[in-house]
């Protein structure tokens, strides 16, 4: 009998107890109540080969004798198994609460899992509008949430306009919809802002959430550890400039059809009340006067004792930019003091917020002063109280009108007052002797406005 070469027979004996070491097993996946868990993944450590469970939790698989398999699903923990000579497997899986999926809140305070929400839904949090913020909160959405359109205003205290997937949308203020203009909330008071979107929204709101919904979720109170929380928050933030300033030309002063004389501003002149900048070209030079330019009574022209008329002024160009003299840059600083605590039967928060913003406009600032208490009482394990209150003071001497007339200082600066006026001699209220009772730069900027309220 021949015999078999020693490598051969070597490599033979070693498929064979690579055979004898190979088995499948089955198994069953369950929860710690029993429930089968489909979607979990078994593998081989050694051989890196895996299988799913299906509906009913169960699993076949090739494994290794002596070896160790690795169980694992999303929102429980993993475990390991080593396989000895069993040929079928029962495992348990404990949930993880750590690993717990995200929760939105939806209508009246309830909440669910994100990913069973049967509508989009995405989540902003608070402390995204408190970095750079402004004066009103859903300005601070803009660029945040897909589909949600943010028109902001550059007008002081001018409400921007929302929309979301193209239509107008419902806000809810903790579970209760509202008319606010939110400038009455605090970014430091605010916990959330979902944005709940589609059509799906409805069944929460009715025909109000047609187009989704913006829920806002204020703070209650304390989280962690059972205790007292005092907390201060301070920003300031200053405009750098602007984006654009409208350009104008600067040849042709005020007037028309080339002629302009100021007497009074009523129509005492030439064209004085007439309010176009048709007038005279500006800079010509005229060799018979003592600045050298073509002299025309002004506005701003002295009174000559002698006679009682205006002294002809050099005709010039003397602000090329009167709109950019006249704005300022912006302002907002805000501060906010809170205190809150919890307990293991409830939860507290009072929050005491101030906000300045200082307008483009001369003279325009806005202030709002926000006080705002919550908090919760859990009398039992099924009932639990939770109550809001929030009270708010908007207070401003003065800010900038707003649309096509008189009223509106860009109309008038930009269409209506002419580049042979430096907007800065406005500023000199009164006439000298007549403090208080007669405005000196009233005569230029009253026929700038009567005939832009024709024209409206």
């Amino acid at each position: 009998m021949r015999k078999m070469p020693p490598l051969l027979a070597a490599l033979l004996l070693c498929s064979a107890l690579t055979l004898a070491q190979s088995k499948t097993i089955n198994g069953k996946v369950t929860d710690e109540n029993g429930k089968p868990l489909e979607g979990v993944s078994v593998v081989d450590k050694k051989t890196q080969k895996g299988a799913i469970t299906n509906t009913s939790g169960e699993f076949s698989l090739a494994v290794t004798t002596g070896e160790k398999i690795m169980i694992s699903a999303i929102g429980f923990g993993t475990q390991e198994l080593t396989i000895g000579t069993e040929s079928q497997v029962n495992i348990s899986l404990t949930p993880v609460s750590a690993q717990l999926n995200e929760v939105v809140v939806t209508a009246l305070g309830i909440k669910k899992e994100k990913r069973k929400v049967a509508y989009a839904a995405q989540e902003v949090k608070g402390t995204e509008l408190e970095k750079a913020r402004e004066a009103n909160v859903l300005t601070n959405l803009t660029g945040k949430v897909a589909g949600l359109s943010i028109q902001t205003k550059s007008t002081l205290f001018e409400n921007p306009e929302v929309s979301l997937r193209g239509g107008n949308t419902i806000v809810v203020i903790d579970g209760v919809p509202t008319t606010s203009d939110f400038w009455n909330v605090s970014a430091d008071d605010i916990e959330t802002i979902t944005v709940l979107k589609g059509t799906s929204a409805t069944a929460l709101y009715g025909s109000l959430g047609i187009n989704g919904a913006i829920m806002i979720t204020t703070k209650k109170g304390k989280s962690g550890a059972n205790g007292v929380e005092v907390s201060f928050n301070s920003s300031t933030q200053f405009q750098a400039g602007y984006l654009k300033i409208p350009e104008t030309q600067t040849e042709y002063g005020m007037g028309w059809a080339g002629q302009y004389a100021f007497v009074d501003g009523r129509g005492g002149g030439l064209y004085d009340d007439y309010g176009y900048v048709y007038g005279p070209k500006l800079n010509q030079k005229d060799p018979s006067t003592a600045s050298g330019y073509v002299e025309i009574p002004q506005f701003n022209s002295p009174i000559d004792p002698a006679t009682g008329q205006r002294v002809p002024l050099p005709w010039i160009t003397r602000s090329e930019s009167n709109l950019k003299k006249f704005l300022r840059n912006e302002m907002i600083t805000s501060n906010n003091v809170s205190i809150a605590g919890k307990s293991d039967q409830g939860e507290y928060r009072v929050s005491l917020s101030h906000l300045y913003q200082m307008g483009q406009v001369p003279n325009t600032h806005l202030n709002s002063t926000t006080l705002s208490l919550s908090g919760g009482l859990k009398f039992s394990p099924k009932f639990r109280m939770d109550a809001t209150l929030s009270y708010n003071k908007q207070y401003t001497p003065n800010y900038p009108v707003t649309g096509y007339g008189p009223d509106n200082f860009f109309y008038n600066v930009v269409l209506w007052l002419g580049p042979e006026a430096d907007i800065n001699d406005l500023r000199k209220y009164w006439v000298p002797g007549k403090e208080g009772t007669e405005k000196a730069s009233h005569q230029v900027l009253s026929a700038v406005s009567r005939n832009g309220a024709a024209r409206g």
